[in-house]
């Protein structure tokens, strides 16, 4: 496999509204070429869950840009992967 499976710039989502909302990413970006097998790794609240969301196309970012196997449609990541959650979040 050649070129970029997942791409983020500046991705940013925002649970809530006002000053009561929940920043769960702010400013992510990076590019996970194809065929890479990679990690998520960090504390409860990290967004971890938020990202895996975002890229297997189930909600839109707040902020920034996210492409998924050249994509920028939740709908038509949605038709390209799976996304299988564990019981308990991430």
């Amino acid at each position: 496999m050649t070129g970029v499976a997942i791409e983020a710039h500046g991705l940013g989502m925002t649970y809530g509204r006002g000053s009561g909302g929940h920043r769960a990413l702010h400013d992510c970006s990076f590019r996970l070429p194809a065929g890479r097998v990679c990690a998520l790794v960090g504390p409860n609240g990290a967004g971890k869950s938020t990202l895996l969301n975002l890229t297997a196309g189930l909600a839109r970012p707040g902020a920034g840009s996210l492409t998924v196997l050249g994509s920028t449609e939740p709908a038509a990541v949605r038709d390209r992967i799976a996304y299988v959650a564990q019981d308990k979040p991430l």
